[in-house]
């Protein structure tokens, strides 16, 4: 959500911001491709609040001692609907990320292209649900500080992988951003997200 604000209103004022997202939805309207930075605006960030959600709302259905039929088909629905948006994401990510797009029509093109598509969402699908319930689980037995405590590691080799990464302008992140940005984006922690099973570069 940081990035997506840095991004979009960081800038001399908020109309700016406004402008950018416009000038983004007119090019996309006209090139019939959705354009990339309003790509991550819409699918990334929202997986990124959605995953924090997924997992406080499920770790405290667990202390509801009854639910109705309703409450339960509620609850069920709402945690599918947050498992496709962080499965959707995995998905983009094997696809090309940013331009998964392309990555999508090329990998349809090959021999079975589009059964290794459906191979692709439900495999990135049970990798999310089964991420997602097993740490709520682990939450609610044993104690949702080791449940956070688990993930440090996965956070810390993520930031060691891209401290030597450089950015369009020559820059790069520090070890400690890069590891905070990973606590701050936890779907980064749950699965791969940033290989492809296609061998297709990433741009992001």
């Amino acid at each position: 959500l940081y990035f997506t604000y840095r991004t979009f209103f960081m800038g001399p004022g908020f109309e700016i911001g406004l402008q950018r997202i416009r000038d983004r939805v007119e090019r996309s309207v006209r090139s019939g491709v959705e354009d990339a930075e309003l790509g991550f605006l819409t699918a990334h960030a929202s997986s990124t609040a959605g995953c924090f959600c997924t997992f406080l709302s499920l770790y405290m259905l667990f202390y509801i001692d009854q639910l109705s039929w309703l409450s339960t088909a509620n609850a069920v629905f709402s945690l599918l609907l947050h498992i496709k948006s962080l499965g959707d994401e995995l998905m983009r990510c094997n696809l090309g990320d940013l331009q998964y797009q392309y990555g999508k029509a090329v990998v349809k093109k090959q021999e079975q292209g589009s059964h290794s598509i459906l191979a692709l969402m439900l495999w990135a699908y049970c990798t999310m649900g089964c991420q997602i319930i097993i740490t709520s689980i682990f939450a609610r037995i044993w104690h949702p500080v080791l449940a956070i405590l688990l993930f440090l590691p996965v956070a810390a080799s993520n930031a060691a992988l891209n401290v030597g990464i450089q950015v369009a302008d020559g820059s790069g992140y520090s070890f400690c951003f890069l590891f905070l940005t990973g606590i701050l984006e936890p779907n980064h922690l749950l699965a791969p997200q940033q290989s492809s099973v296609f061998g297709l570069h990433q741009y992001d």
